[in-house]
């Protein structure tokens, strides 16, 4: 009978902490890590964010790499993507936790505010 009573409470530990970290998971929010693809003005879009900073994005046969920048403390998000020819300032928006609206400044332009002409991409791999 103690055996029994040890292993339910061990059981309904296990729980209580299984439950507690999908909590506090979900209150994070959405992250950016993970493989995205979209289109914009007609091309194919792959984002890949890594957990290290470090990001790939591949327009139209063209790669570019560096690293990347995100403040969620903002709205909107604000992530700065960090290469060798400079920083490109963009905002997100997770509309959920598999699709996210970005918008970005051009030619060296402050970072936007709003969104106009937005890209939509759409997590393919966490």
């Amino acid at each position: 009978m103690v055996r029994h009573r040890v292993r339910l409470a061990v059981v309904l530990i296990f729980l209580a902490l299984t439950s507690l970290a999908c909590t506090l998971s979900s209150l994070r929010g959405p992250s950016i890590v993970g493989t995205w693809q979209g289109t914009y003005d007609g091309d194919r879009i792959e984002m890949v964010f890594e957990r290290d900073g470090h990001f790939v994005i591949n327009v139209a046969g063209s790669t570019e790499t560096g690293q990347y920048r995100v403040d969620m403390s903002t709205m909107p998000v604000q992530l700065d993507l960090i290469t060798d020819a400079g920083t490109i300032l963009t905002i997100i928006e997770f509309v959920d936790n598999n699709t996210l609206r970005l918008e970005n400044n051009y030619n060296d332009e402050p970072r936007p505010t709003a969104f106009s002409d937005t890209a939509t991409f759409h997590r393919v791999n966490p």
